[in-house]
Protein backbone atom coordinates (compact mmCIF):
# COMPACT_ATOMS: atom_id res chain seq x y z
CA UNK A 1 0.00 0.00 0.00
CA UNK A 2 0.99 3.53 -1.02
CA UNK A 3 0.10 6.43 0.30
CA UNK A 4 1.17 9.07 -1.79
CA UNK A 5 -0.58 12.65 -2.67
CA UNK A 6 -1.19 13.83 -6.40
CA UNK A 7 -3.52 13.06 -9.67
CA UNK A 8 -3.63 9.08 -9.95
CA UNK A 9 -2.41 8.54 -13.00
CA UNK A 10 0.79 10.24 -12.03
CA UNK A 11 1.10 8.65 -8.61
CA UNK A 12 0.73 5.02 -10.32
CA UNK A 13 3.41 6.01 -12.73
CA UNK A 14 5.92 7.27 -10.12
CA UNK A 15 5.33 3.76 -8.54
CA UNK A 16 5.96 2.12 -11.30
CA UNK A 17 8.82 4.00 -12.14
CA UNK A 18 10.45 3.28 -8.72
CA UNK A 19 9.54 -0.58 -9.04
CA UNK A 20 11.77 -0.25 -12.62
CA UNK A 21 14.55 1.97 -10.91
CA UNK A 22 15.10 -0.62 -7.89
CA UNK A 23 14.79 -3.84 -9.55
CA UNK A 24 17.60 -6.43 -9.56
CA UNK A 25 18.65 -5.84 -13.46
CA UNK A 26 20.35 -8.87 -13.76
CA UNK A 27 16.90 -10.41 -14.08
CA UNK A 28 13.73 -10.36 -16.86
CA UNK A 29 10.74 -7.97 -15.50
CA UNK A 30 7.11 -7.97 -16.21
CA UNK A 31 6.07 -4.26 -15.35
CA UNK A 32 1.98 -4.08 -15.43
CA UNK A 33 1.09 -0.33 -15.41
CA UNK A 34 -2.67 0.30 -14.99
CA UNK A 35 -5.26 4.16 -14.92
CA UNK A 36 -8.11 4.62 -13.71
CA UNK A 37 -9.00 7.74 -14.26
CA UNK A 38 -10.28 7.32 -17.98
CA UNK A 39 -13.84 6.35 -16.52
CA UNK A 40 -16.48 8.79 -15.54
CA UNK A 41 -15.73 11.23 -13.82
CA UNK A 42 -12.21 11.70 -16.32
CA UNK A 43 -10.73 13.06 -14.02
CA UNK A 44 -7.37 15.35 -15.43
CA UNK A 45 -4.66 17.17 -13.51
CA UNK A 46 -4.81 20.44 -13.20
CA UNK A 47 -1.92 20.89 -15.92
CA UNK A 48 -4.59 20.41 -18.69
CA UNK A 49 -7.04 22.86 -16.97
CA UNK A 50 -6.90 24.96 -20.25
CA UNK A 51 -6.22 22.21 -23.00
CA UNK A 52 -8.62 23.03 -26.07
CA UNK A 53 -10.48 25.00 -24.10
CA UNK A 54 -13.67 26.84 -26.25
CA UNK A 55 -12.11 24.79 -29.08
CA UNK A 56 -15.51 22.82 -30.36
CA UNK A 57 -14.68 18.61 -30.96
CA UNK A 58 -15.82 17.03 -34.21
CA UNK A 59 -19.27 15.04 -33.18
CA UNK A 60 -19.62 11.45 -33.94
CA UNK A 61 -22.07 11.00 -37.09
CA UNK A 62 -24.88 8.92 -34.33
CA UNK A 63 -24.65 11.63 -31.58
CA UNK A 64 -28.16 12.72 -32.70
CA UNK A 65 -29.39 9.51 -33.35
CA UNK A 66 -33.12 8.85 -32.12
CA UNK A 67 -32.67 5.68 -30.13
CA UNK A 68 -36.20 5.71 -29.35
CA UNK A 69 -37.02 4.74 -32.85
CA UNK A 70 -34.40 2.77 -33.80
CA UNK A 71 -35.29 -0.55 -35.94
CA UNK A 72 -32.31 -2.17 -33.18
CA UNK A 73 -34.62 -3.60 -29.87
CA UNK A 74 -30.87 -3.81 -28.08
CA UNK A 75 -30.27 -0.09 -28.14
CA UNK A 76 -33.95 0.63 -27.24
CA UNK A 77 -33.40 -2.16 -24.18
CA UNK A 78 -30.62 -0.42 -23.16
CA UNK A 79 -31.68 2.98 -23.04
CA UNK A 80 -34.78 1.48 -20.90
CA UNK A 81 -32.28 0.69 -18.25
CA UNK A 82 -29.22 2.81 -18.42
CA UNK A 83 -27.77 6.10 -17.63
CA UNK A 84 -24.94 6.11 -19.99
CA UNK A 85 -26.80 8.54 -22.30
CA UNK A 86 -25.89 12.56 -23.22
CA UNK A 87 -29.57 13.07 -22.39
CA UNK A 88 -31.92 10.32 -21.44
CA UNK A 89 -32.26 8.02 -18.61
CA UNK A 90 -34.78 5.50 -17.29
CA UNK A 91 -36.09 1.90 -16.70
CA UNK A 92 -34.09 1.53 -13.24
CA UNK A 93 -35.81 2.29 -10.15
CA UNK A 94 -33.02 3.66 -8.73
CA UNK A 95 -32.68 5.93 -11.34
CA UNK A 96 -34.86 8.46 -12.44
CA UNK A 97 -36.52 9.63 -15.60
CA UNK A 98 -33.56 12.22 -16.60
CA UNK A 99 -31.80 13.35 -13.33
CA UNK A 100 -28.96 10.71 -14.44
CA UNK A 101 -28.11 11.51 -17.63
CA UNK A 102 -24.89 13.24 -18.50
CA UNK A 103 -26.00 16.51 -18.91
CA UNK A 104 -28.17 16.33 -15.69
CA UNK A 105 -25.26 15.26 -13.82
CA UNK A 106 -22.95 17.97 -15.17
CA UNK A 107 -25.14 20.96 -15.95
CA UNK A 108 -24.02 23.01 -12.55
CA UNK A 109 -20.15 21.98 -12.61
CA UNK A 110 -17.69 24.43 -12.22
CA UNK A 111 -14.71 26.08 -14.19
CA UNK A 112 -12.75 25.02 -15.90
CA UNK A 113 -15.36 22.39 -16.75
CA UNK A 114 -18.32 24.28 -16.64
CA UNK A 115 -21.05 23.13 -19.68
CA UNK A 116 -21.58 25.29 -22.31
CA UNK A 117 -23.66 28.05 -23.08
CA UNK A 118 -26.62 26.84 -24.47
CA UNK A 119 -30.72 27.07 -24.82
CA UNK A 120 -32.25 24.72 -22.37
CA UNK A 121 -35.26 23.96 -24.37
CA UNK A 122 -33.86 22.42 -27.49
CA UNK A 123 -32.57 18.70 -26.82
CA UNK A 124 -30.36 18.71 -29.68
CA UNK A 125 -28.54 21.91 -27.87
CA UNK A 126 -28.38 19.94 -24.39
CA UNK A 127 -26.55 16.90 -26.07
CA UNK A 128 -24.57 18.96 -28.09
CA UNK A 129 -23.31 20.66 -24.78
CA UNK A 130 -22.83 17.39 -23.09
CA UNK A 131 -21.08 15.95 -25.50
CA UNK A 132 -18.40 19.20 -25.25
CA UNK A 133 -18.32 18.94 -21.74
CA UNK A 134 -17.23 14.81 -21.91
CA UNK A 135 -15.17 14.85 -25.02
CA UNK A 136 -12.69 17.97 -23.60
CA UNK A 137 -12.30 16.11 -20.17
CA UNK A 138 -11.80 13.05 -21.48
CA UNK A 139 -9.34 14.67 -24.11
CA UNK A 140 -7.71 16.05 -20.94
CA UNK A 141 -7.74 12.92 -18.89
CA UNK A 142 -6.24 10.73 -21.60
CA UNK A 143 -3.11 13.72 -22.30
CA UNK A 144 -2.20 12.30 -18.69
CA UNK A 145 -2.00 9.10 -19.56
CA UNK A 146 -0.26 9.90 -22.99
CA UNK A 147 2.36 11.90 -20.91
CA UNK A 148 3.08 9.42 -18.42
CA UNK A 149 3.66 6.52 -20.75
CA UNK A 150 6.06 8.51 -22.38
CA UNK A 151 8.06 8.44 -18.88
CA UNK A 152 7.83 4.89 -19.18
CA UNK A 153 8.88 4.73 -22.84
CA UNK A 154 11.98 7.62 -22.15
CA UNK A 155 12.97 5.32 -19.57
CA UNK A 156 13.44 2.16 -21.64
CA UNK A 157 15.23 4.34 -24.18
CA UNK A 158 17.77 5.68 -21.77
CA UNK A 159 18.80 2.52 -20.39
CA UNK A 160 18.82 0.79 -23.76
CA UNK A 161 16.30 -1.62 -23.13
CA UNK A 162 13.89 -0.73 -26.53
CA UNK A 163 15.10 -3.42 -28.27
CA UNK A 164 14.32 -6.12 -25.80
CA UNK A 165 10.67 -5.36 -24.29
CA UNK A 166 7.74 -5.82 -25.17
CA UNK A 167 5.54 -2.86 -24.51
CA UNK A 168 1.72 -3.80 -24.83
CA UNK A 169 -1.14 -0.69 -25.21
CA UNK A 170 -4.85 -1.59 -24.91
CA UNK A 171 -7.57 -1.49 -22.48
CA UNK A 172 -10.09 -4.17 -21.10
CA UNK A 173 -12.94 -3.02 -23.65
CA UNK A 174 -14.16 0.24 -25.76
CA UNK A 175 -16.34 3.12 -24.71
CA UNK A 176 -18.36 5.29 -26.28
CA UNK A 177 -18.01 9.05 -26.57
CA UNK A 178 -21.31 9.54 -27.66
CA UNK A 179 -21.94 7.27 -30.47
CA UNK A 180 -25.73 6.60 -30.82
CA UNK A 181 -25.86 9.13 -28.03
CA UNK A 182 -24.49 6.78 -25.31
CA UNK A 183 -21.65 7.17 -23.27
CA UNK A 184 -19.73 4.30 -21.60
CA UNK A 185 -19.57 0.61 -22.72
CA UNK A 186 -21.19 -2.80 -22.37
CA UNK A 187 -22.76 -3.67 -25.98
CA UNK A 188 -22.09 -5.49 -28.86
CA UNK A 189 -21.99 -2.65 -30.96
CA UNK A 190 -18.45 -1.57 -33.07
CA UNK A 191 -16.96 1.35 -30.26
CA UNK A 192 -18.13 -0.45 -27.19
CA UNK A 193 -16.68 -3.92 -28.23
CA UNK A 194 -13.30 -3.15 -30.45
CA UNK A 195 -10.30 -2.39 -27.58
CA UNK A 196 -7.58 -0.66 -28.52
CA UNK A 197 -4.44 -2.57 -28.70
CA UNK A 198 -1.11 -1.40 -29.78
CA UNK A 199 2.19 -3.42 -29.83
CA UNK A 200 5.86 -2.62 -30.06
CA UNK A 201 8.61 -5.10 -29.52
CA UNK A 202 11.06 -3.75 -32.23
CA UNK A 203 13.18 -6.94 -32.73
CA UNK A 204 10.27 -8.75 -34.18
CA UNK A 205 7.40 -6.34 -35.10
CA UNK A 206 7.87 -3.97 -37.82
CA UNK A 207 7.27 -0.59 -37.35
CA UNK A 208 3.80 0.82 -37.99
CA UNK A 209 2.54 -2.81 -39.20
CA UNK A 210 -1.33 -3.05 -38.81
CA UNK A 211 -3.20 -6.73 -38.72
CA UNK A 212 -7.09 -6.81 -39.71
CA UNK A 213 -7.10 -10.33 -38.86
CA UNK A 214 -9.61 -10.83 -36.03
CA UNK A 215 -8.33 -10.90 -32.43
CA UNK A 216 -9.49 -11.11 -28.90
CA UNK A 217 -8.68 -10.16 -25.62
CA UNK A 218 -8.53 -14.29 -24.40
CA UNK A 219 -5.32 -14.39 -27.16
CA UNK A 220 -3.84 -11.83 -25.29
CA UNK A 221 -1.74 -14.16 -22.65
CA UNK A 222 -0.92 -16.94 -24.86
CA UNK A 223 1.27 -14.55 -26.71
CA UNK A 224 2.69 -12.83 -23.96
CA UNK A 225 3.95 -16.75 -23.19
CA UNK A 226 5.32 -17.31 -26.45
CA UNK A 227 7.39 -14.19 -26.33
CA UNK A 228 9.00 -15.36 -23.08
CA UNK A 229 9.57 -18.47 -24.32
CA UNK A 230 7.10 -20.50 -22.39
CA UNK A 231 4.04 -22.84 -23.73
CA UNK A 232 0.11 -21.88 -22.70
CA UNK A 233 -1.51 -24.34 -20.42
CA UNK A 234 -3.54 -27.07 -22.62
CA UNK A 235 -6.49 -25.26 -20.21
CA UNK A 236 -5.71 -22.06 -21.88
CA UNK A 237 -8.46 -20.12 -24.62
CA UNK A 238 -7.23 -18.05 -26.97
CA UNK A 239 -4.16 -18.42 -29.70
CA UNK A 240 -0.96 -16.76 -30.24
CA UNK A 241 -0.79 -13.83 -32.01
CA UNK A 242 2.95 -14.14 -33.09
CA UNK A 243 2.56 -14.97 -35.77
CA UNK A 244 0.18 -12.04 -36.81
CA UNK A 245 2.96 -9.88 -34.86
CA UNK A 246 5.33 -11.40 -38.20
CA UNK A 247 3.13 -9.88 -40.88
CA UNK A 248 2.13 -13.41 -41.22
CA UNK A 249 -1.55 -14.70 -41.12
CA UNK A 250 -2.59 -18.21 -40.60
CA UNK A 251 -4.98 -19.87 -43.10
CA UNK A 252 -7.14 -21.15 -40.22
CA UNK A 253 -7.56 -18.10 -38.05
CA UNK A 254 -10.43 -17.13 -36.45
CA UNK A 255 -13.41 -16.25 -38.63
CA UNK A 256 -15.58 -14.52 -36.01
CA UNK A 257 -15.44 -13.16 -32.48
CA UNK A 258 -18.03 -14.04 -29.93
CA UNK A 259 -19.34 -12.01 -27.36
CA UNK A 260 -21.40 -12.11 -24.13
CA UNK A 261 -22.92 -9.49 -21.84
CA UNK A 262 -24.85 -10.41 -18.90
CA UNK A 263 -26.77 -7.31 -17.99
CA UNK A 264 -29.00 -4.80 -19.24
CA UNK A 265 -29.78 -5.92 -22.06
CA UNK A 266 -28.62 -10.12 -21.91
CA UNK A 267 -27.26 -10.26 -25.35
CA UNK A 268 -24.53 -12.35 -27.41
CA UNK A 269 -23.07 -12.51 -30.41
CA UNK A 270 -20.15 -12.75 -33.30
CA UNK A 271 -18.66 -10.05 -34.92
CA UNK A 272 -17.20 -10.87 -38.50
CA UNK A 273 -14.63 -8.87 -40.80
CA UNK A 274 -18.11 -7.46 -41.98
CA UNK A 275 -21.05 -8.53 -40.08
CA UNK A 276 -22.50 -8.22 -36.58
CA UNK A 277 -25.05 -10.49 -35.26
CA UNK A 278 -26.78 -10.67 -31.94
CA UNK A 279 -29.19 -12.87 -29.96
CA UNK A 280 -31.02 -10.56 -27.34
CA UNK A 281 -33.43 -11.71 -24.80
CA UNK A 282 -37.08 -11.76 -25.48
CA UNK A 283 -36.81 -9.95 -29.53
CA UNK A 284 -35.52 -11.41 -32.80
CA UNK A 285 -32.14 -11.71 -33.73
CA UNK A 286 -30.18 -8.46 -34.69
CA UNK A 287 -27.91 -8.21 -37.74
CA UNK A 288 -25.86 -4.89 -38.33
CA UNK A 289 -23.94 -4.77 -42.06
CA UNK A 290 -20.67 -2.69 -41.41
CA UNK A 291 -19.88 -2.42 -45.03
CA UNK A 292 -22.67 -0.61 -46.25
CA UNK A 293 -23.60 1.06 -42.69
CA UNK A 294 -20.81 1.67 -40.53
CA UNK A 295 -21.65 3.40 -37.54
CA UNK A 296 -24.39 0.89 -36.74
CA UNK A 297 -27.47 2.72 -37.10
CA UNK A 298 -29.91 0.24 -38.89
CA UNK A 299 -30.46 -3.09 -37.92
CA UNK A 300 -31.30 -5.47 -41.12
CA UNK A 301 -32.24 -8.67 -39.91
CA UNK A 302 -35.51 -9.24 -41.26
CA UNK A 303 -34.49 -7.22 -44.89
CA UNK A 304 -35.27 -10.17 -47.41
CA UNK A 305 -31.97 -10.08 -49.35
CA UNK A 306 -30.35 -10.63 -45.92
CA UNK A 307 -31.72 -14.29 -45.69
CA UNK A 308 -28.88 -16.42 -46.36
CA UNK A 309 -26.63 -14.32 -44.27
CA UNK A 310 -28.18 -14.43 -40.81
CA UNK A 311 -28.20 -18.08 -42.27
CA UNK A 312 -24.38 -18.46 -42.16
CA UNK A 313 -23.83 -15.60 -39.38
CA UNK A 314 -26.44 -18.28 -37.10
CA UNK A 315 -23.99 -21.84 -38.32
CA UNK A 316 -21.21 -19.60 -37.55
CA UNK A 317 -22.46 -18.84 -33.81
CA UNK A 318 -23.13 -21.95 -32.96
CA UNK A 319 -20.07 -23.22 -33.66
CA UNK A 320 -18.16 -20.35 -31.81
CA UNK A 321 -20.58 -21.73 -28.71
CA UNK A 322 -19.31 -25.10 -29.27
CA UNK A 323 -15.51 -23.78 -29.06
CA UNK A 324 -16.07 -21.65 -26.32
CA UNK A 325 -17.47 -24.70 -24.67
CA UNK A 326 -20.51 -22.76 -22.61
CA UNK A 327 -24.03 -24.70 -22.47
CA UNK A 328 -27.41 -22.94 -23.96
CA UNK A 329 -28.45 -22.67 -20.57
CA UNK A 330 -25.20 -20.60 -19.23
CA UNK A 331 -25.67 -17.73 -22.25
CA UNK A 332 -26.99 -14.27 -21.54
CA UNK A 333 -30.65 -14.68 -20.98
CA UNK A 334 -31.21 -18.21 -21.19
CA UNK A 335 -30.71 -19.33 -17.09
Amino acid sequence: TWKRKGYSTDVYTNVAMDWLKARDKKKPFLLSLQFKAPHHEYGHAARYDELLAGVPIAEPPTLYEDVHRSDSNLKKEFLKRTKFHMLLSGGNPKQTKEGNAYYFRHLKDKAPNEMWKHDPKIDKERIRVAYQHMIHKYIRCLTGNDDNLKRVLDYLDQEKLTEDTVVVYTSDQGYWLGQHGFYDKRLILETSMRMPFLIRYPRMIKSGSVSKDLCINVDLAPTLLELAGLKAPTAMQGRSMVSLLQGKSPTDWRQSQFYTYWGAPNHYGIRTERYTYLKLEGHPAELFDRETDPDQVHNVAANTENKAVVKRLEKELLKQIREVNISQNNLPGNN
